[in-house]
């Protein structure tokens, strides 16, 4: 135990060390318009403007939008457009840079310290998971295999830290109430749940997750096979039930502690967002690029045929019982985040991609090795155009190479979970493969 937190601890400040060495020699990702997005919704919130409502304190407004903090010219050429990508986050997402800005005052270089501290905290939390929860053994390869797929994965370091994003930073929260349900601290569990639901809304899709793992147990909830049977668990016998609804009300009662403050402005705006997101051409590490680029007359109709593939495949493979329901939540997930959204940046992207594959290697170690050992290799291999385009010749365009390694890891993922659910058909046929 105690030398697998020292493990944990040497990959937190590793992942710390490289991450300053990085934002400090990247002094020009400080004026990014992702960066700059966030740093302005904090100035906002620290100066008691509420970003959904436009109307409200615009001199003030304006005045943010014409100071040297934030200014990336994009985002501050306009009001309007500063107004909208300012605020174009969930609320604790705003609060939290609102937090920050408190203490560091637009000061950027401390926003990209601060998110790489927290990108460097999932290394800590993974190391735990691997070595300590699910007992890999300790040696180089397995240290390295955690590196990979935590706190110095490629692609957290590449749109997390030389490209300043907080997406990390929701990695970290769904790692986090998985880690305290597991182990049934109740108030550490529903506290980070609701934060990772008020952060980036994903956290909703891996709550259930959450809530089974903590009332059932997680040796109980991994051998319970069919949904039936993990739903009327949950709520029989009376102490499960009141389990079960402690904790949902414990969840959603912060989260609507955080959310409903700003419910009617924030509902319009993020609603626009996602419409503009599934209505668009695909860009930034989108996996439909690379379709979009060689079947530029049909892609749509591929997309639509593939999207509706998989979500027949996987409806019909849960309700039959052939997958189990954290898996085939996972896949929703994923579905959402890397397939069906359209403008998905490769930060948007590893909100899935990375939880996975602790969460797969939870339920089926071997498998979740292997997507974890193909998101390392290839992430590694998609640095490459980057550093071509960083430092010989800035005119190379690398989102098709990351749009490359996203629709690989998409392949990897469903085909491991397409072959559990038919080898387990063919089991329950009774056919021999």
């Amino acid at each position: 135990m105690k030398r697998v937190q020292q493990i944990a601890l040497l990959v937190f400040l590793v992942s710390f060390i490289v991450r300053v060495i990085i934002i400090n020699f990247t002094p020009g990702s400080n004026s990014f318009a992702d960066i700059s997005c966030l740093v302005n919704g904090g100035q906002m919130i620290s100066n008691g403007i509420n970003p959904y409502d436009f109307e409200d304190n615009v001199e003030l407004r304006e005045k943010l939008r014409l100071d040297a903090i934030g200014d990336n010219f994009w985002l501050c050429s306009y009001q309007h457009i500063w107004n909208y990508h300012s605020a174009n986050n969930l609320p604790f997402n705003l609060l939290f840079n609102g937090f920050l800005d408190f203490f560091f005052d637009g000061n950027v270089y401390y926003y990209r310290y601060a998110y790489a501290f927290l990108d460097s905290c999932i290394g800590y939390i993974t190391t735990l998971f691997f070595f300590q929860l699910m007992s890999l053994p300790i040696n180089l390869l397995s240290i390295v295999f955690v590196l990979l797929v935590s706190s110095l994965s490629p692609a957290l370091l590449l749109n997390g830290t030389f490209i300043p994003e907080d997406k990390g930073f929701q990695v970290l929260l769904i790692l986090l109430s998985l880690w305290f349900s597991i182990h049934r601290r109740f108030f550490w569990a529903c506290l980070f749940l609701s934060f990772s639901i008020g952060f980036k809304a994903i956290g909703a899709l891996v709550a259930p997750i959450c809530l089974a793992y903590y009332v059932l147990g997680k040796d109980h909830f991994l051998q319970t096979g069919e949904w039936q049977t993990v739903v009327k668990e949950l709520f029989t016998p009376a102490d499960r039930l009141r389990k079960t609804i402690l904790y949902t009300l414990a969840t959603v009662g912060l989260f609507l502690v955080i959310y409903l403050p700003y419910a009617s402005d924030f509902a319009r705006i993020i609603n626009e967002r996602i419409l503009y997101d599934i209505d668009n051409a695909p860009n930034h590490s989108s996996l439909w690029i690379v379709f979009y680029r060689t079947f530029p007359e049909n892609w749509q109709t591929i997309r639509t045929t593939i999207l509706c593939l998989i979500t027949v495949i996987l409806l019909a493979a849960f309700l039959k019982n052939l997958i189990p329901a954290d898996i085939f939540l996972l896949s929703i997930l994923l579905l959402f985040l890397c397939v069906a959204l359209l403008t998905g940046s490769l930060d948007r992207n590893n909100m899935a991609m990375q939880p996975l594959i602790v969460y797969m290697a939870m339920r089926w170690r071997k498998e979740g090795m292997i997507l974890g050992w193909y998101y390392g290799i290839a992430g590694i291999l998609m640095l490459f155009p980057v550093a071509y385009k960083h430092f010989i010749d800035d005119t190379i365009e690398y989102a098709f190479f990351s749009s490359l390694f996203v629709l690989g890891y998409c392949i990897v993922f469903y085909y491991i979970v397409i072959r559990k659910a038919f080898q387990l058909w063919i089991l329950k046929k009774g056919v021999v493969a």
